[in-house]
């Protein structure tokens, strides 16, 4: 059922908002202001989508979900991890940060950090899930 929803979400996502980045091309390039209110709007319409897309499929499977101590286990190493890995990454960030806007040729600017935190968010998610496959393939 996730699956149908990251599915469906991908195409929703190519059918709106890839053609207007395709038509905003050379604004967007020529001005990086107009590209951080793309991203705040592409990232509060993946909000919504997958916050009401959670609601709906946890009201109806939730019947049908048997959860017992293997899944509770799997699940809270998953969470472990991921927020390991995004401790990891925050400070590696932060570090960057600081060590970039010391050096003049590298001057890190407010989109390039939410383009890192969105990276970071899509890296996280691919690991966790990666781990918690595994964890189930495994135990």
């Amino acid at each position: 059922m996730r699956l149908m929803v990251e599915i469906l979400y991908s195409i929703l996502f190519v059918i709106i908002y890839i053609p207007l980045i395709y038509k905003n091309r050379i604004a967007l390039l020529n001005d990086p202001s107009d590209f951080t209110g793309l991203i705040i709007e592409i990232i509060v319409a993946s909000i919504i989508y997958y916050t009401v897309s959670s609601i709906i499929i946890e009201s109806i499977c939730q019947k049908n979900i048997i959860n017992d101590e293997r899944d509770s286990l799997i699940k809270l190493k998953v969470y472990k991890w991921g927020y390991i890995i995004f401790e990891v990454f925050l400070i590696g960030l932060i570090s960057f940060t600081i060590w970039a806007n010391k050096k003049p040729a590298f001057s890190i600017g407010i989109e390039d950090l939410i383009f890192y935190i969105l990276v970071s968010v899509v890296m996280i998610t691919f690991i966790k899930s990666s781990i918690q496959l595994f964890l189930y393939r495994t135990s």
